[in-house]
């Protein structure tokens, strides 16, 4: 669901998140707590999805390197998950059913933010592909460019 938003809007939406790549002074320690993190995300769709066509190279390559970090995070998280379902799963010997699902419920609930960011993540992904395959009038030149130098392996990389 996208409303409309003005040209102001977008200018200080592209602003901000500009802003967020350029701030060198900003502690790595606050960039990386969990709500700087789901904040970025969060900016990342919003941002691609509203001013996607305004993005230069510079942004795209700062959108890029977080989706494959955000993504990469959450992959550590699902494998982390399924080696303890692994290891549940070869520990159990004549559980009753009820607390062998039981058991398998707690470790398969993930609470990480890494996974909301990852969805978010993915919702870039997705908004990004978009923006791709249905080049608008407005912008072609930048998103083509984008498409024939940057998005074909990063795509395929993501898919991976």
């Amino acid at each position: 669901l996208q409303r409309h938003v003005s040209n102001e809007e977008r200018t200080l939406l592209l602003d901000l998140f500009r802003k967020q790549k350029q701030d060198p002074g900003a502690s790595s320690v606050v960039t990386q707590l969990p709500a700087a993190q789901i904040l970025l995300a969060r900016l990342i769709v919003i941002a691609v999805s509203y001013c996607g066509k305004d993005f230069n190279e510079d942004d795209w390559d700062f959108v890029f390197s977080n989706l494959k970090r955000l993504i990469q995070s959450a992959v550590v998280v699902m494998e982390e998950t399924s080696e303890n379902v692994n290891d549940f799963i070869s520990g159990v010997s004549s559980m009753e059913e009820n607390a062998t699902l039981e058991g398998l419920g707690h470790i398969v609930f993930i609470s990480d933010p890494s996974m909301n960011n990852a969805q978010n993540a993915l919702s870039a992904f997705s908004l990004l592909n978009a923006l791709i395959k249905h080049k608008s009038t407005e912008g072609e030149d930048n998103l083509k460019s984008l498409a024939d130098e940057t998005w074909d392996p990063v795509k395929d990389r993501i898919l991976e």
